[in-house]
């Protein structure tokens, strides 16, 4: 006996064939689409909203040792170690008179004028530190706090 498959309008049809050429474009350009989507986030480095801290530290010698270098804005904190090996000379000297510098960014943080910021060194032989606490000024430019490591201090 044959059995006979009921008659599907045309129609029909075209909608499932619409659908399945529906998912299988959402499949393939999915992660297409995910990249192009996401991308607008990254963080660029330029833009408004960036507070940038640069910290010169100078007074290096070869028994400083180890040194950790931190800025703090708002509850939020930028950290760098420098691993000044005084067997390695190439470690602490540089062309700058050894001076270190490092750069704190804070993207999408709003500072405004005269909101107050901190820089520190900590010498990680001793445990001593280097703190400044400064102002954010009006212009529209980086921030700069030199730090002086010395025993005098």
């Amino acid at each position: 006996m044959l059995v006979r498959e009921p008659k599907v309008p045309q129609y029909h049809r075209m909608i499932k064939s619409a659908v399945i050429f529906a998912v299988l474009i959402a499949i393939f350009y999915y992660p297409t689409i995910t990249i192009t989507a996401n991308s607008g986030f990254a963080e660029t480095g330029v833009g408004k909203g960036i507070f940038k801290v640069v910290v010169s530290i100078s007074g290096i010698t070869k028994e400083t040792g180890d040194i950790v270098a931190i800025v703090n804005v708002d509850g939020n904190s930028r950290v760098k170690t420098f691993d000044l090996n005084p067997m390695n000379p190439s470690t602490y000297s540089s062309t700058n008179g050894d001076v270190l510098k490092f750069v704190a960014t804070f993207p999408d943080i709003e500072v405004e004028s005269g909101d107050i910021y901190k820089a520190c060194v900590v010498k990680l032989n001793d445990m001593h530190r280097y703190c400044q606490e400064h102002k954010h000024s009006s212009a529209k430019r980086s921030e700069f706090v030199d730090i002086v490591l010395d025993k005098k201090q």
